[in-house]
């Protein structure tokens, strides 16, 4: 939909709205809110909400809540489709917990080759509230996420076009193991896991360490594919712990096709997908 102009001076752009553009850009902003932003916008006018309001109207702005806009900038229709996604996120869940994971902070941080079609996140939603499929015209997938001991080992990146919240590479990790259909799959999460081993991005240790706060399912997937990749068993030892705390069986990746299954009495896990098959996966993981 295009956006609403003004008659007289829809080409026009005025010296508040210069103004304003130009500390913003000067600042590397790409978002600006009001009234969090009250000081920067009074700077230009002594009407904010009305400029605000004015610039969206023209498409120098893109509104995404309530307050809360995207900087575009003159020439609106070309540059709407250049803000970087995460920016136009940010924006949108300024009031809200979010932290981008899954599949697209895993392809941020190059532990995969796969792109994703929608940006992966955990996102504070209210109860019962149904995940959204789009937000500020971004395709999203959402994992609700309310508890307050979930949210940590997320962090704000600093990018050149602005910043946004994201999960850290081991939380990542961790959030895919958790649910593999948001990481494209069991495959591209064990490959990733491979491969920020191999080049460090990932600390065996702050996995052993958020696998054990999570749950004790993530911890008796992480411990398993930890020994399967070679990791140190010494390291290992605080998810076996963990792995006890219940005496019934999970089953891995929650894959469970009532066929045959490998069982690891250690990890307290029934696996569908043999260990020899997973270790293909890794070996292919560079």
């Amino acid at each position: 939909m295009a956006p609403k102009t003004h008659p007289r001076n829809s080409n026009r752009l005025g010296p508040s709205e210069l103004g304003l553009l130009t500390e913003l850009r000067r600042a590397g902003k790409t978002t600006v809110a009001w009234p969090a932003d009250r000081e920067t916008v009074e700077r230009h006018t002594k009407r904010p909400p009305r400029l605000l309001s004015q610039m969206a109207q023209k498409g120098l702005l893109s509104r995404v809540q309530r307050g809360h806009y995207v900087v575009l900038g003159p020439g609106a229709g070309s540059l709407r489709e250049e803000v970087p996604p995460f920016s136009t996120l940010d924006a949108a869940f300024a009031e809200t917990r979010y932290a981008i994971t899954f599949l697209s902070a895993l392809a941020y941080y190059d532990l995969t080759d796969h792109a994703p079609y929608a940006v992966t996140l955990l996102a504070d939603l209210p109860a019962g509230a149904t995940p959204p499929r789009q937000i500020a015209g971004v395709p999203v997938r959402v994992r609700a996420e309310r508890r307050d001991a979930r949210w940590f080992g997320v962090r704000r990146q600093e990018e050149s076009f602005g910043s946004f919240r994201i999960a850290d590479p081991e939380r990542t990790i961790i959030d895919s193991l958790s649910l593999p259909t948001l990481a494209g799959g069991p495959e591209v999460v064990v490959r990733a896991l491979t491969r920020g081993l191999a080049n460090e991005t990932l600390r065996s240790s702050r996995l052993v360490r958020y696998a054990d706060r999570h749950s004790i399912r993530v911890a008796r997937t992480t411990g398993y594919l930890l020994e399967l990749l070679g990791v140190d068993e010494e390291r290992l030892a605080p998810l076996e712990s963990r792995a006890k705390q219940t005496r019934r069986y999970d089953t891995l990746f929650g894959l469970d096709d009532g066929g045959e299954v490998e069982v690891s009495r250690r990890w307290w896990l029934k696996s569908a997908v043999p260990s020899a098959i997973i270790r293909a996966w890794a070996a292919y993981s560079e």
